[in-house]
């Protein structure tokens, strides 16, 4: 927490400028420690809900399209720049899930992917049904996971050596704590193309009719 409070400050202390090009430099710093804090410390408030047993989801259907737009909008320049490919099928059933923790869920596998990989790799979102499961997995075509966490990626606090600082390495102990919270999982596995990913499973629910929103 210590790393964006100290660019909040700095870039505060020395806003006082008639400089406007040092005002626009010092103000987009300010933004991105804002942002980066206020990840961190949803981050904690998760972790501390998962660990306290009080998180009770609301199931409710879900469209898989729906919640992967809300998580690109919720991270904002995050994946700037970054190819983002996406494979869901038009077709595809609605899911059982809360909407709220799966955003969550998307926004985090979709920042995990673009912090631990160059900037020239792509990242895919794909969907579809596997068994008496959906499923959406999150891959890219980076270097992999690092072999020490990669028996384990999801436990609390995990970070590989060459991780960027500032992270708590809480990102992907939350993932799966969501997901078991809503009677599904992840897994984690290696791309086609040689990099991570990671697939997250809800149980397959079949709903009568989806209700008409323009009634």
């Amino acid at each position: 927490l210590k790393t964006p409070l100290a660019v909040l400050r700095g870039a505060t202390e020395k806003l006082d400028t008639d400089d406007a090009v040092k005002r626009t430099r010092l103000t987009a710093e300010i933004c991105t420690a804002t942002h980066r804090l206020d990840h961190l410390v949803a981050n904690l408030v998760d972790q501390t809900r998962l660990k306290s047993g009080t998180l009770q989801p609301h199931l409710d259907w879900c469209d898989v399209r729906d919640l992967v737009a809300a998580a690109r909008r919720n991270l904002g320049k995050a994946l700037a720049g970054r190819s983002l490919r996406l494979e869901i099928p038009a077709d595809l059933p609605f899911c059982r899930a809360e909407a709220a923790l799966m955003e969550h869920v998307m926004g985090n596998l979709l920042l995990n992917a673009a912090r631990h990989t160059p900037p020239d790799c792509f990242i895919r979102v794909a969907a579809g049904g596997e068994g008496e499961c959906l499923f959406i997995a999150v891959s890219d075509n980076g270097p992999g996971l690092p072999p020490e966490i990669a028996a384990d990626p999801f436990q609390r606090f995990s970070r590989g050596h060459d991780a960027r600082t500032g992270g708590l390495g809480l990102g992907l102990s939350i993932v799966r704590g969501f997901m078991l919270a809503q009677g599904g999982d992840v897994t984690t596995g290696k791309s086609p193309e040689g990099g991570a990913c990671f697939t997250v499973y809800l149980p397959h629910a079949t709903h009568d009719r989806v209700p008409d929103d323009e009634r």
